[in-house]
C-alpha cells in the first residue's frame, strides 16, 4: 500500500505534460490543395508544444503552394516570411504540404 502511495505521489508531482498546439488555418477554399494537408502537417510537428500557431495559406495553385506562419507563445508572437514550394513540371501533390510545413518551421523564429 505504502509503495503505490509513493508511486502516486511521484506521477501526481512530476512535470506537466506539454500541451497540444492551439492553431487556426486560414486560407482560400478551392485551391489546388487546400489549406488542409498543411495544417494537419503542422500540428503533428507541433504535437506536444505549449504554442499557438496562425497558418495563412497565401497562394494555392496546381504548380505554386506559399503561406506564412505566426507562432505565438503567452504575449510574444514572431511571424515569418511567406514560403514557398514550386514545381515546374507537374501538379503539387500531398508531399508539398510536409516540405511547406517544415520550411514554415524552419523559416519562423521561436518566439
Amino acid at each position: 500500500m505504502m509503495i503505490r502511495a509513493l508511486a502516486l505521489g511521484l506521477l501526481l508531482s512530476g512535470p506537466a505534460l506539454a500541451a497540444d498546439p492551439q492553431l487556426s488555418c486560414a486560407g482560400k477554399s478551392g485551391g489546388h490543395l487546400g489549406p488542409d494537408p498543411v495544417c494537419a502537417r503542422l500540428m503533428a510537428l507541433l504535437a506536444g508544444q505549449d504554442i499557438a500557431a496562425r497558418v495563412e495559406i497565401t497562394r494555392d495553385e496546381p504548380l505554386i503552394l506559399a503561406a506564412r506562419m505566426t507562432l505565438s507563445r503567452g504575449p510574444r508572437a514572431m511571424q515569418g516570411p511567406v514560403v514557398q514550394v514550386t514545381s515546374t513540371d507537374r501538379p503539387l501533390d500531398a508531399r508539398a504540404a510536409d516540405r511547406l510545413a517544415r520550411g514554415l518551421l524552419a523559416a519562423t523564429p521561436m518566439p
